[in-house]
């Protein structure tokens, strides 16, 4: 059965009610009912065991039978991604959360489809979480995807000058992705994937002169989503494989 994730679990053996946006999909969706038991998480790291207390139409008690550290390892990551084509937008958001990256932050490149449109800023950000949301049910993850609002590519020198570990995907960079294991995955690190059509050379030079390191997935050019999941697939097995 999918696990569920709740924004807040109390401690063993207390009682709350859960979210009202998961409360049809309990009890009408998976037609689960009074003494049913089954795991969520709170985005933490933790698996929680609840059982049903009582279920009416608009509320669903629940009480919290034990708490356990997951063995999932929490990845240091943050993605920046590209602005891209709606659906393409949504499967890379969907891939990276199921990869177990927690921060995803989309930002407009030169060749960006989608033009920034600050009127639609938040309805979309809000839409994103969602779709993360849901990839990490899928997958049970037991740690939280924030997915933020949409920055200029302006809006990128700041934050990206602030970090130390900075990780470029290019197609045309000849530096193979094996040299990866160099970055200390332990501690907090970037990677940045471009969007249709690449970067252009401008965007690489500037990339680089904020300290970014280039690297290439290979030979062939992928599909933004399809180089998110090469991307985060490495990653997420250098941090889980490299000694302390």
């Amino acid at each position: 059965m999918r696990r569920f994730s709740f924004p807040h679990i109390p401690a063993p053996q207390e009682t709350f009610f859960a979210p009202e946006d998961q409360v049809k999909h309990i009890s009408s969706v998976l037609r689960m009912k009074t003494g049913d038991i089954f795991e969520a998480t709170d985005g933490t790291g933790f698996i929680y065991s609840l059982c049903i207390l009582s279920i009416d139409q608009d509320t669903i008690q629940l009480q919290v039978l034990s708490q356990n550290q997951g063995k999932e390892k929490a990845l240091l990551s943050i993605a920046f991604l590209a602005e891209l084509k709606n659906d393409a937008m949504d499967d890379a958001i969907a891939i990276l959360a199921e990869h177990g990256i927690p921060h995803i932050i989309p930002f407009f490149a030169e060749r960006s489809i989608p033009k920034l449109d600050p009127k639609q800023k938040i309805k979309k950000q809000e839409r994103r979480q969602k779709i993360a949301n849901e990839s990490l049910k899928k997958v049970g993850g037991i740690y939280s995807c924030t997915v933020r609002d949409s920055l200029s590519f302006k809006e990128l020198a700041p934050l990206l000058l602030s970090l130390e570990q900075k990780i470029i995907f290019w197609e045309r960079e000849e530096a193979p992705s094996h040299n990866l294991n160099k970055i200390n995955y332990q501690k907090e690190h970037s990677f940045i994937i471009g969007p249709e059509g690449g970067f252009t050379q401008k965007e690489i030079t500037q990339f680089l002169s904020w300290d970014c390191e280039a690297y290439s997935l290979g030979t062939r050019i992928l599909r933004a989503p399809q180089a998110c999941s090469a991307a985060a697939s490495i990653i997420r097995y250098l941090s889980e494989n490299q000694s302390p």
